[in-house]
């Protein structure tokens, strides 16, 4: 345990103990070679090397070969469940745990890479369960940005009464001022309004207006929800919309962030619905260009970028993150097999493959961006 949380709930800490923390500093030379070789070569020697096994998991995915990368972050979490302590159960949210705290983040990481295979391979309801751990652990920080995603899996889920439960009543961290949860709002309304067990709310709302008002409030998101779902975007050139906002580069760039991540894990969701989309920009068109536009989407808009701000929260957001889409890895690390090395020699600096190998494999760090992080990114007990 590591205190108590603001809500009463404890907090708890993975511990390293003597000889993993000696295996980490293993690890770290095998990262520092930039060979995954290595990494797997380690492996063989100790198969409970939680950020060996992660780093794998993204070389692997890297590569195209997502079932070798299921299979490694699988065997984390088994790894970091097998550490837990009696009184950790954070299936029934009784418990957090700090992501600022250097040895809990590869649980964080794990569970992450975890719901993105399970939502991959259609399995959504049981993302949406994974994503709502993930959150009650460090709710007020949203270290891993779950919430930029987690309105799209909960549709996908089928439980459109439990995203606008969360959109109005969610606390540590308002998703009113997502931009993402009012373009996902509107496809919520639309979904329980066409129920034969509708709530007597949600049928005095209509949908069409929820999404006009989105897109007037965030026109950021119009274009790649389209692009997303292959649809075409000239007729969109020139429409005042969208040249309304473009001005302040700062508030423009991070929207625009925001909605390339929200059109990659909603493409699913739109691509049915894109005339409505088209009827509702136009709608939203009309009202900007009307002489007294209705001014509670320009309120909207600003509000969510203080608290943004003011929060520090999504401000280095990055599709890579999110996205489900194997990256691309230099042609001469693909044409080499990975995983036949003899398990890696004591720390040698003079081990280096340089050029872009060395720069992609520095991206994978779990700890990447994230200052001091390298110190002990594992869990051997708690």
């Amino acid at each position: 345990g590591e205190g108590v949380g603001g809500d009463g709930a404890p907090c708890f800490r993975y511990v390293l103990g003597e000889e993993y923390a000696r295996v980490q500093g293993m690890y770290a030379a095998c990262v520092a070679s930039y060979d995954p070789n290595t990494i797997m070569g380690l492996l063989g020697r100790y198969p409970w090397c939680v950020d060996g096994l992660l780093q794998m998991a993204e070389v692997f995915r890297g590569t195209g070969e997502l079932d070798r990368a299921a299979e490694m972050v699988e065997r984390a979490l088994y790894l970091l469940e097998r550490a837990w302590a009696v009184g950790f159960k954070p299936f029934e949210g009784l418990c957090h745990m700090r992501f600022a705290v250097p040895a809990n983040r590869s649980f964080f990481v794990a569970l992450f890479r975890y719901h993105q295979l399970l939502s991959r391979r259609g399995l959504h309801s049981t993302a949406l369960e994974v994503a709502k751990l993930l959150l009650s652990l460090d709710p007020y920080s949203d270290p891993m940005g779950i919430l930029l995603c987690i309105d799209s899996v909960a549709l996908l889920a089928h439980e459109p009464q439990w995203l606008l439960d969360m959109f109005n009543n969610f606390r540590p961290i308002a998703p009113t001022h997502l931009p993402g949860f009012h373009f996902s709002s509107a496809l919520a309304i639309k979904a329980l309004s066409s129920s034969k067990t509708c709530p007597a709310d949600i049928k005095s709302l209509s949908w069409e207006s929820a999404l006009a008002d989105a897109i007037l409030a965030f026109p950021e998101f119009v274009k790649p929800i389209l692009s997303a779902c292959k649809e075409p975007t000239t007729s969109l050139a020139g429409l005042p919309l969208f040249a309304l906002h473009e001005a302040d580069s700062h508030e423009h760039s991070l929207f625009l962030r925001l909605a390339a991540v929200y059109s990659d894990r909603s493409k699913l969701l739109w691509t049915g619905n894109t005339a409505a989309l088209r009827a509702a920009i136009q709608t939203a068109n009309a009202r900007a260009s009307s002489p007294s536009p209705p001014p509670e989407p320009a309120a909207l808009r600003a509000a969510t970028f203080s608290y943004l701000q003011s929060s520090a929260l999504y401000l280095t957001v990055h599709l890579g993150d999110f996205s489900d889409a194997a990256g691309s890895l230099p042609a001469d690390l693909l044409n080499a097999p990975v995983g036949a090395a003899e398990p890696p020699p004591p720390p040698a600096e003079a081990i280096g493959m340089g050029g872009a190998l060395a720069e992609f494999l520095r991206t994978l760090l779990p700890w990447n961006g994230v200052p001091g992080a390298a110190a002990g990114a594992g869990g051997a007990g708690m």
